[in-house]
């Protein structure tokens, strides 16, 4: 049972400082300007949005590819607008700055949990950062407790 005191209402006081604090950073300034970059480039959107379309069209067709060569373009349609999304520089911009923005509030996360215990896993999430196997049964943090 959730038991509403002063204590609560600090923790989440706190909360909103971190929040607050974490979007102060220089790497949260860098994301935010690539971001509002990424959203006003109307050439991007167009793409992205020319990019999204197609590779819906080719989901719902790609189980024909074999017998259907209109598919077999679409595909090479599909990739193609891909590979321009992807190398438009405000894109990469806005990756890098995602990536970035991601390892920091990994970081974040894995700082606040050994608070609490070093036994807790943080996923990061992050395509190169070390993962752990699942728990075998009676290993995880609540079944030792």
């Amino acid at each position: 049972m959730l038991i509403i005191d002063e204590s609560l209402f600090e923790l989440e006081d706190a909360a909103d400082d971190l929040v607050a604090a974490f979007w102060e950073l220089p790497e949260a300034k860098i994301y935010q300007n690539a971001l509002q970059a990424f959203e006003n480039d109307g050439q991007l959107q167009e793409d992205v949005s020319l990019f999204v379309a197609l590779r819906e069209r080719f989901e719902e067709q790609k189980d024909y590819i074999k017998f259907r060569p209109e598919v077999r373009e679409l595909k090479k349609q599909v990739l193609a607008q891909k590979r321009k999304v992807d190398t438009n520089e405000k894109m990469q911009n806005l990756r890098q700055a995602q990536t970035t923005l991601q390892s920091l509030l990994s970081d974040l996360a894995q700082d606040l949990s050994n608070v609490v215990s070093e036994d807790i896993f943080v996923d990061r999430a992050l395509p190169f950062s070390p993962h752990k196997r699942p728990h075998k049964p009676g290993e995880n943090i609540i079944e030792r407790g």
